[in-house]
Order: C-alpha cells, then structure tokens, then sequence
C-alpha cells in the first residue's frame, strides 16, 4: 500500500487535471465538490447538501472497500474536493488519505465518527486497526453521522446554513422513522440471534439488543473448526437466518445454511439507498 502511493503520484503529472471526474458528472466551477470513500455515507450527505453541492465517491460501486486502492484518475477527483468525510475506519482512509490529503491542502478532513462509540476488535473481529466502520447501518449511530455532516457544512459555508439546516432536519425525520420501525417490528421478535458473513450489523445488534454471529474471523475465512463451531451455535440457538453482502462469496454462507437449515439472505450494506437498506434488514430480521 505505502508503496503504490508515489507511483500514483507520479501518474498524476500525466493524467492532468482535465481527466475524467470519477463521479458521475464533470466537476462545476459552480457547486463544490464534497468527497466520501462510501456510497452510503454520500447518502446522507446528498441528503444535507441538497442540490448546491456535487458528491464525489472514491470506491467503486461492487467493490469491498478492505479490498479498495484508488486509481489515478480516482486521486485526481480529489483536486476539486473541498472536504472529504471519513469514516476513520478503513484501511484507505487509515493509511493513504492521511497523505493524500497533504497533497491537496485545499481539502479538509471530517471525522464522522466523532461521538459515536465504535465497535473495536474483540468485539467484531474485522477491519484494519481493529474498528468496524458500519455505524450507518444503526439507525442511532446514523443520527451522529448526519450531525457531524451538517456541522462541517455549516462551519464551512455558514452562508448556506438556513439551507442546510433545513435539509438535516427533514433527514432526521427520516432517521427517527427508520429507528422507530427497527424498534416496533423487533419489539415481540423471540428470535434475538442471527449469523451473518461479514459483520456489517454489529452497531444494529447492539442498539437493538440482538446478537451477531460471524462467519468470518477477523477479516479472514473461517477455519474447518470455527465453522463447525458456528454450526453447533447456530443449530443450539435455534437460528434461522443467515446474511451475506452481495460483495463477498458465498462458498461458506451455503455451508452453513445446508448444515443449519437457516435461509440465506443477501443485502447490500454498502447500498447508495441507506433506507431500503435498512428496512430491507428490518423486514427479514422480523420473519
């Protein structure tokens, strides 16, 4: 990784300015371009920023982004970027965006997970430094993503504060209606378990008192003996549903599901439709 840097730096001088926007439109002279390294993060910052602004997303749509190195063209999106909202969690923005971000001195970091109490290791056994990145996937989390995106708007264009501020409340409703209908349709749930691939609901079960089991172990595939022992867990608890991102194989997931019985049902955490998403899991938790 730390070599690959300043090969793409290199590229640079080639590619020129003029190359192609990695997002879907070229770059306006007009609206300020905002950068992400997720589609659903650039959920709720559409949502905020409304038109006046133009969403640049580093990772490709398909693409996990642990497996994520931005191309040349994609490094030359970020020459128009004025603030770049971060995770803090993934391996890219851990190791390259810090230097990235030095050579465009324009662009201002956002930490959005400021406030919210993460996820480490111990407890999800995924991701590089040990922390899982889905809080968007908690509807309660999602609260203090969206405030920490208005705030940076606001502090940098306070000239469009009424707007922006607007837009965050109208949001909010939506946040408050997608935890409210997470909580009504779990309320009378028995089943409070379920087994998962890759754990993208870890902040989802803790905010709403259920219980993960991953597949994979600490960003790796499963052991013959950690399987067998995922299925003994799986078959003592009785649990019938099993999820997997449409980003990962399948190979292991199917193992499990003929041994267990449990159906196997493929999402997409990483869904530019934060709330289809959500309601998505919400609906097949509830079954």
């Amino acid at each position: 990784m730390r070599e690959i840097y300043p090969i793409l730096i290199f590229l640079l001088t080639f590619v020129g300015i003029s190359s192609c926007h990695f997002s879907a439109e070229p770059p306006s002279q007009n609206r300020p371009v905002l950068s992400t390294t997720v589609r659903p993060v650039a959920f709720f910052m559409e949502k905020i920023a409304g038109e006046d602004f133009q969403i640049n997303v580093m990772v490709p749509d398909g693409m996990a982004p642990v497996a994520y190195e931005p191309n040349a063209q994609e490094l030359v999106a970020l020459e128009n970027s004025t603030l770049y909202f971060s995770l803090h969690a993934l391996s890219f923005e851990r190791t390259m965006l810090p230097k990235i971000a030095k050579d465009h001195p324009q662009m201002e970091l956002v930490n959005l997970t400021e406030g919210i109490e993460m996820i480490r290791e111990e407890e999800a056994h995924d991701h590089h430094h040990g922390v899982d990145p889905h809080v968007w996937m908690s509807p309660k989390q999602a609260y203090t993503l969206a405030k920490n995106i208005h705030t940076a708007l606001v502090k940098k264009f306070p000239e469009k504060e009424a707007m922006l501020t607007q837009n965050f409340q109208q949001l909010n409703r939506e946040i408050e209606a997608m935890d409210h209908y997470l909580t009504q349709s779990l309320q009378k749930q028995l089943q409070r378990s379920f087994m998962i691939y890759h754990p993208a609901l870890s902040y989802l079960a803790r905010d709403y008192g259920l219980e993960q089991i991953s597949i994979e172990i600490e960003g790796k595939e499963p052991s013959p003996n950690y399987l067998q022992k995922v299925i003994r867990l799986a078959k003592e608890k009785n649990m019938d549903k099993l999820f997997i991102q449409r980003q990962f194989d399948r190979n292991f997931a199917h193992i499990v599901a003929k041994e267990t019985g449990a159906r196997v049902i493929i999402f997409d955490p990483l869904s530019g439709d934060w709330k289809k998403a959500i309601q998505l899991v919400t609906d097949e938790l509830r079954q």
